[in-house]
């Protein structure tokens, strides 16, 4: 998003339902405190001087599939291995 720059702090409201996968930084990659408001929608708090900010979304199985395809390489190697071995 692109803001007008201002001089003091802001929240700025998201209308977007605030949860623990939601991150957000500014244009110089700093990190902004992110929260909810009363209806449960995300409230960024923008520091002065910011005129864009990125509100990113990491779901929550991306580990999850990460560690599972490094799981799926290991035990490919390992019967790899395992087939030279016995030949």
């Amino acid at each position: 998003m692109v803001l007008p720059p201002s001089q003091s702090a802001r929240d700025l409201t998201v209308n977007y339902v605030h949860r623990p996968s939601f991150s957000a930084v500014d244009e110089h990659s700093q990190t902004l405190l992110l929260g909810a408001d009363e209806w449960g929608r995300m409230r960024v708090t923008v520091p002065p001087g910011t005129s864009k900010i990125l509100v990113r979304y990491e779901p929550p199985f991306k580990l999850g599939v990460t560690l599972g395809f490094l799981l799926l390489a290991c035990a490919a190697a390992l019967a790899a291995a395992l087939q030279r071995r016995s030949l």
